[in-house]
């Protein structure tokens, strides 16, 4: 039955506070049991390495801070203008520079820990990381203002180009994250009489996705523990904050809220490693619909030299508050100064299509599939953005757009060994979708900019965009079929690492279920990883596009 205009708009109102409706969910409901296969289980596992913290307090996320503020600082000593900028830091500026190198002073002792000209660094690494953005801001909105060009301006900016770049694309060198993951496992499991699973010994994805979805159900079960809430109205303070700041777009600011950036893993794509930055929206907004990105982002494009490329795949919604930040973004392309330095696209993690429903819910084939999807992209509808510069720079190359979007959705299906008359039911269908959007056309698109830096980033990169990059670094990093057990488990806890830290670290919680959900299908449901060739790692086809 068609719906009217009145239905349409009432789902259309409703939009937003369902979305609220859901966060709020995954705040406060814990995961349902997942129904997995069986799993051998022993007493115990010994976590790797010392973490150093415990999660019942407050020391992992202060030591996160910590390794991140001690990592910029060193990239920044080992840049050879290091010296200059500390002599620019421990002059005597002209009376219009005092305010600027106040700042840039404070930058400097929140980032090394030090007090410099009278000024005491905070007395935490939280606190510090944020005075350091502040400062950081602080500084380049002064640089903004000003219409004189004095060297220590010069050398300012330049120093704040080499923070950003320190601050983007530098990789915290600790078993940190997958410590705090395997850290949480022990806690949780140490309450249960049947402990842990057995270790991995397989390269299925149906037997990968049964431990994602144990150390999912683990990590559920210790949200208390890691929040560490002083009180229940601190704890319902903490909820409602998140859900204002992220769902209403009211004091939105994920970098001073504490998420906070880091090299993910650098993912060879044919031939070339491309560092995967894992990264919330760098966008700020006080109150809804006014986003603008920060001052560090941009910072870090202003610093990429003329063969860098950073390509921007946003998963965010491009309607609502959400679809505000994503705007803003799509616009930077276009900024002077920026043009040649960014490509921003945009695809989608929810709606309609994305999840087959409605109009999209009717099994067909996957030629069918295909089609519909091309269409959908080549008009930049149902989330879908792909912008003129990206059309253009494919155009110049002697193929078409749509040319291009076909040649892709036919190495997919090659990859995953579908044949064109296969009909597809709706998990099948889904995790194609899931594959394509995530490995094979992310690929593509690195191929197409010659990106030296990506990120794949919903709004905080631990849910949608969490998932995204846990399938890619799966399907690079997949162990061979004569792995060892021990390479095996290795790789299991890689994964939930990659997976589920970020979630931890910046929400105190799992990754949304129904996006965990994402993930879990596509591993159980294709065949790519459920049945490879004996011997080793599958081969992957199709002019270049998916190639190891």
């Amino acid at each position: 039955m068609a719906t009217t205009r009145a239905q349409r708009w009432r789902v259309k109102l409703a939009r937003p506070f369902l979305s609220l409706w859901s966060s709020l969910r995954a705040r406060i409901l814990p995961v349902a049991p997942v129904q997995s296969r069986s799993v051998q289980v022993v007493e115990s596992v010994s976590p790797p390495g010392q973490p150093g913290f415990s999660i019942g307090d407050d020391s992992w996320k202060q030591q996160h801070y910590a390794l991140k503020l001690d990592t910029v600082w060193q990239a920044l000593q080992a840049q050879p203008e290091f010296g200059q900028w500390q002599g620019m830091i421990d002059g005597d500026p002209s009376g219009r520079d005092q305010r600027l190198q106040q700042c840039l002073r404070r930058v400097v002792a929140e980032l090394s820990g030090d007090s410099i000209a009278g000024g005491a660094p905070g007395t935490t690494p939280r606190e510090r990381y944020k005075r350091m953005i502040t400062a950081f801001r602080s500084a380049d909105a002064i640089l903004l203002k000003g219409k004189h060009n004095s060297p220590l301006r010069q050398n300012s900016r330049a120093f704040l180009h080499g923070i950003s770049r320190a601050l983007f694309t530098t990789e915290i060198k600790s078993p940190f994250h997958s410590d705090l993951v395997q850290a949480i496992r022990q806690k949780a499991a140490s309450g249960l009489r049947e402990g842990l699973p057995a270790p991995l010994t397989s390269n299925r994805g149906r037997d990968l996705a049964a431990r994602l979805a144990h150390t999912q159900q683990l990590i559920s079960g210790q949200r208390s523990a890691l929040e560490n809430p002083a009180s229940k109205s601190d704890h319902l303070g903490n909820v409602m904050g998140s859900l204002m700041a992220g769902e209403a777009g009211i004091h939105y600011d994920p970098y001073r809220q504490g998420n906070i950036p880091d090299i993910l893993f650098k993912p060879r794509i044919h031939g070339k490693a491309v560092a995967c930055i894992r990264m919330g929206t760098p966008t700020r907004q006080d109150v809804p619909f006014n986003a603008s990105v920060t001052p560090e982002f941009r910072c870090f494009l202003e610093s990429r030299g003329k063969h860098d490329h950073h390509l921007y795949i946003n998963r965010q919604r491009r309607t609502g508050i959400e679809g505000d930040r994503s705007h803003a973004l799509e616009k930077l392309q276009a900024h002077i100064g920026l043009q040649g330095k960014i490509t921003v696209v945009t695809l989608p993690a929810d709606g309609d299509f994305y999840n087959q429903r409605q109009a999209f819910s009717k099994d067909c084939e996957l030629q069918a599939l295909q089609a519909q999807m091309a269409g959908l992209m080549a008009d930049n509808q149902q989330g879908f953005f792909f912008p003129a510069g990206l059309r253009q720079r494919i155009s110049d190359t002697g193929e078409d757009f749509s040319a291009f979007l076909s040649r892709c959705l036919k190495a997919s299906a090659e990859e995953l060994g579908i044949s064109q008359d296969a009909v597809l039911g709706r998990k099948q269908r889904q995790a194609f979708i899931f594959h394509f959007l995530n490995k094979t056309l992310v690929e593509a698109l690195i191929q197409t900019v010659d990106a030296t830096t990506y990120n794949h980033t919903c709004k905080d990169d631990i849910d949608r965009g969490g998932v995204a990059n846990a399938y890619l670094f799966a399907v690079k990093n997949r162990p061979h079929d004569s792995a060892t057990a021990e390479e095996q488990e290795a790789f299991a806890r890689e994964m939930e690492a990659k997976t589920n830290a970020a979630a931890v670290e910046v929400k105190k919680r799992e990754v949304i279920e129904h996006r965990h959900e994402d993930l879990r299908n596509a591993l159980e449901t294709l065949d790519y990883w459920n049945k490879p060739p004996s011997g080793g790692r599958m081969k992957l086809p199709g002019r270049g596009i998916g190639a190891r």
